[in-house]
């Protein structure tokens, strides 16, 4: 611990005095330091007589103290001391960087010393060894300046600098300066450039590594006010950069295919937007404007077309076709006015030109689109290409069918909040019709006369199960049951639907089941086919059918010819073939009493 603060209490004497290794003492400095760092020993509470002060602070031997006591001789102090290799590191990194100072900068003795000599670049170095370590100024030359004082040497012939470090500033002076390729510059101004961008590098190495001006033309440039020099020719982008830059320029800047800029305009993306790119190049490569176009809008104002070559692929314009059409509830077959067509379009960025955007996105053609466009209150029918497949059908009714029953009965209320709720790109009454099998009559009465339909949306599939399960149950259709054996069946499928719907599915007179009546099953599809069929005979005591007529009638009606026969004819005991075989002979079958 005493060894410590004592270490403590020797580096701040020589931090206080500007000691260095190996410098002369004479007694009268000594004791000068000695009795002005009493100070100093006893914040350390340690004391020290005269000699021990020599010995341990100084690092003088008893003979050297003698010496210089008795005989007036300067003996070398501190000649054991270490210093830090770090410490040593840190002072020149921090020489170079606030004086700026260049590898092969040439400097005299008395700029050299008066580094050496300042308080804030101070090390307890010895003066040859600070010139060696902190600027790279061997012994042979720092004799050769110390004998001619208007003479110089180089300086940091061995400070080095990694080649990454000099990427990352070259991109950052070349931003900074906004200097782009093949840019023609003089001395001078590359002279400004070197001095306004600090870097350890010399001048030569400046202008070569970091402008790319070549050796000889350098050269000729320094001693010819007059020359230019060509900057950056060996600087390129890569394709990736490019088309990273590009697609940043097109989004934020909100830009289009086939979109008009002016000059003003190309020059503040240009410089908003940094690459080394000449101006030339980046209009061709950036924007797809030609060095023709940009020198025509550059001196008449004219504009110029952008990005004429922007390929966009199909799967993006599909992804935000999808998009477009679930945020702004567009629906199949809707008729929209150019207004809305430039409200969707100015809303829901994408790089296509309007006209594109019409085509590919809202299945306008490009002459609909003309004609939208330049004639008053005209309107076009959009998504003409958009299918509905069966599997999305499936899934919002499946969705639906989660919330509402089968059999419930809705308004145009709960209609509106269903449509709201589960959207799929159809019109209300396609979805009324195609989603909820709501015809367009009964959708037409709902909202005209405030009728409540039956909600019958999955009654197919459920239908089938029932009869599947009935069949196994040994129930058929024909089967007559009392209201005991109907609630009884009824009791399996309560929570998927009412009573009256269950009885009207099965094709069920319920009125007559409470009135104690046995009632046969039919299936509801049947029953609906026997009243439609019984409706297009209707005021006929008889009528005549062909076997098309037949055939279409239960093609229509989802029923077969067997189920035709049976149920709406009454026709029980014969083949289904033979009996389309004796229709056939006679050219149709007679219906009703003659």
């Amino acid at each position: 611990m005493q060894n410590e603060q004592l270490l403590k209490c020797k580096n701040a004497i020589i931090k206080k005095f500007k000691l260095h290794k190996f410098d002369h003492i004479s007694y009268e400095r000594f004791l000068e330091i000695y009795q002005s760092s009493k100070g100093i020993l006893a914040k350390y509470s340690i004391e020290l007589k005269e000699r021990e002060f020599a010995e341990q602070i100084l690092e003088l031997t008893n003979s050297s103290y003698k010496a210089m006591k008795f005989v007036n001789q300067a003996p070398r102090i501190l000649r054991q001391y270490e210093i830090d290799i770090e410490q040593i590191q840190a002072m020149r990194q921090k020489v170079i960087r606030s004086k700026r100072l260049h590898r092969e900068d040439m400097m005299s003795i008395v700029e050299i010393k008066a580094i050496f000599d300042s308080e804030e670049y101070y090390l307890p170095l010895k003066e040859s060894d600070y010139y060696k370590e902190i600027l790279d100024i061997l012994e042979l030359n720092q004799k050769h300046i110390k004998k001619d004082s208007k003479s110089k040497t180089r300086i940091l012939t061995n400070e080095g600098i990694s080649e990454e470090e000099v990427l990352s500033f070259r991109r950052e002076v070349l931003r900074k300066e906004n200097l782009h390729i093949k840019d023609s510059l003089t001395y001078a101004m590359c002279r400004e450039i070197f001095d306004r961008n600090y870097i350890v590098l010399s001048e030569t190495e400046f202008m070569l590594r970091i402008l790319d001006v070549s050796f000889k033309s350098y050269n000729e440039a320094r001693y010819n006010p007059e020359k230019t020099v060509w900057i950056l020719s060996n600087e390129s982008l890569s394709d990736e950069t490019i088309e990273e830059v590009k697609k940043k320029i097109i989004v934020t800047e909100g830009l289009h295919k086939q979109d008009l800029i002016d000059y003003n305009k190309f020059r503040e993306i240009f410089d908003k937007y940094y690459t080394p790119l000449s101006e030339v190049e980046f209009a061709k490569r950036m924007l797809d404007i030609t060095e023709i176009a940009l020198r025509t809008i550059k001196s008449n104002g004219q504009k110029a077309v952008i990005l004429k070559n922007l390929k966009v692929t199909e799967k993006s314009i599909l992804e935000f076709r999808k998009k477009v059409i679930e945020q702004n509830n567009l629906y199949i077959g809707q008729r929209i006015s150019y207004k809305e067509l430039k409200k969707i379009y100015d809303e829901n960025y994408f790089p296509l030109s309007e006209a594109e955007f019409a085509e590919k996105i809202l299945d306008i053609t490009q002459k609909n689109y003309q004609q939208l466009k330049y004639i008053k209150d005209r309107t076009a029918i959009i998504l003409k290409n958009e299918i509905i497949l069966n599997e999305e059908v499936k899934q919002i009714q499946g969705e639906i069918k989660q919330n509402y029953r089968v059999g419930e009965k809705i308004d145009i209320n709960i209609f509106n909040e269903i449509y709201t709720r589960y959207p799929i790109r159809l019109s209300k009454k396609d979805y009324a019709e195609q989603i909820l099998h709501i015809s367009r009559m009964q959708f037409k009465d709902m909202k005209s006369k405030k009728t409540k339909i039956t909600l019958e949306i999955g009654e197919e599939e459920f239908t089938n199960n029932l009869f599947e399960t009935l069949h196994k149950d040994g129930y058929y259709i024909g089967y007559k049951v009392e209201l005991e054996e109907f609630e009884k069946l009824y009791k399996k499928f309560e929570n998927k639907v009412t009573k009256r719907k269950f009885a009207q599915i099965l094709g069920i007179e319920y009125s007559l089941l409470v009135k104690g009546l046995k009632v046969p099953i039919l299936n509801r599809r049947i029953k609906k086919a026997k009243i439609n069929f019984k409706e297009s005979v209707k005021g006929k005591e008889v009528s005549f059918h062909t076997l098309e007529e037949m055939k279409g009638f239960c093609e229509e009606n989802k029923i077969s010819f067997e189920e035709f026969a049976k149920y709406i004819l009454s026709i029980y005991f014969i083949d289904t073939g033979k009996l389309k075989k004796l229709i056939e002979e006679k050219q149709g079958l007679w219906y009703g009493e003659r």
